[in-house]
């Protein structure tokens, strides 16, 4: 019998071994593909979040100062590029609606300074202050079209 687990004792000890290393190394491998997960739900929400300030910053530029700049829009638009594989189309129009409304609203604001004519000027007031009352009306509903991309409770960490 002691001969038996003499003979054997070093190959059972190799294979014990060899799980061993086997279970540490697959320990490894999962808390690695865990941690490249939650950095991937991280940097998601850190990208989906600059999107929601800017179109936040935007509104509340706009419906602040009742008018947004050139250099408003450059930021909003620079925030956003890329924007577009964050989010469902639906979302992706609703960012970019608002910022169209914004360079419309400049548009008929620079126009209303250079036209000489009282009723043009006065249409393009009326278009502006139109896109001005609708962006105010967005102020609160913003979040919540953005609510289900950043949820944190929904991300399961």
């Amino acid at each position: 019998m002691y001969q038996f687990f003499k003979d054997f004792a070093g190959p059972v000890a190799v294979v014990a071994a060899a799980l061993v290393a086997a279970s540490v190394t697959s320990n490894f491998a999962w808390r690695q593909w865990k941690t490249a997960e939650n950095k991937l739900r991280f940097d998601l929400f850190d990208r989906r979040l600059t999107v929601y300030l800017a179109t936040k910053t935007l509104i509340d530029k706009i419906t602040v100062h009742g008018s947004s700049t050139p250099d408003d829009l450059r930021q909003f638009y620079d925030a956003v590029k890329g924007a577009e594989f964050l989010f469902k189309a639906d979302l992706k129009d609703y960012y970019m609606t608002i910022g169209e409304l914004c360079w419309k609203a400049q548009m008929a604001r620079f126009s209303q300074e250079k036209t000489k004519a009282d009723n043009h000027r006065n249409k393009l007031i009326d278009q502006e202050e139109s896109i001005v009352e609708f962006l105010m009306g967005e102020r609160e509903p913003i979040e919540n079209k953005f609510k289900k991309y950043l949820d944190l409770s929904k991300i399961g960490l």
